[in-house]
């Protein structure tokens, strides 16, 4: 029913998890830097297009990320591969913040920066071990996989009809 769906998009996300650096430093990790760097660069009118996301989005832990380039887009994609790949159970808040910063690359308009960046987030989210996310028993990691699936599902509606690669 739609009261189900509409229960899961408004309900708050889990907790992210501090980010760990190569080192095993707690640190702000790359989506928050990477937001940081963009107000620093002097593209603070993103902090405005944050106000204007959808319902959806309105309980992110994190800001979107607004990824300019197809450089920085596949680097963030393999660091979150790498991190739901994780077999270790206790690197569980590794693959919890993988899956938050999936969304808020969802949230920050990747399905907007172009049809090559579309295929690419497409391709990787499709060779991520998602199904594994969803069958966890860890409720935080499955709520979070069901909305980044939502969140795809409404970010891409607009193209999968018109784009023969994105509708196999």
């Amino acid at each position: 029913s739609n009261r189900g769906l509409e229960k899961l998009l408004m309900a708050p996300p889990a907790a992210a998890a501090p980010a760990r650096s190569a080192t095993g430093r707690s640190g702000s990790g790359t989506l928050e830097e990477s937001y940081e760097d963009d107000v620093e660069d002097g593209k603070e009118e993103k902090l405005g297009e944050a106000t204007t996301l959808a319902p959806l989005y309105a309980n992110l832990p994190k800001p979107p990320a607004f990824l300019t380039t197809y450089k920085s887009l596949e680097s963030m994609l393999v660091s979150i591969d790498e991190k739901l790949n994780a077999t270790d159970a206790s690197l569980w808040d590794e693959r919890l913040d993988a899956l938050i910063e999936l969304e808020c690359i969802l949230a920050g308009g990747v399905a907007r920066m172009g049809r090559e960046a579309r295929h690419l987030f497409v391709e990787k989210l499709r060779r991520m071990p998602m199904q594994e996310q969803f069958q966890d028993l860890r409720s935080q990691i499955t709520q979070q996989a069901c909305r980044v699936l939502v969140a795809a599902s409404y970010e891409y509606r607009d193209h999968v009809a018109g784009d023969a690669q994105l509708n196999r």
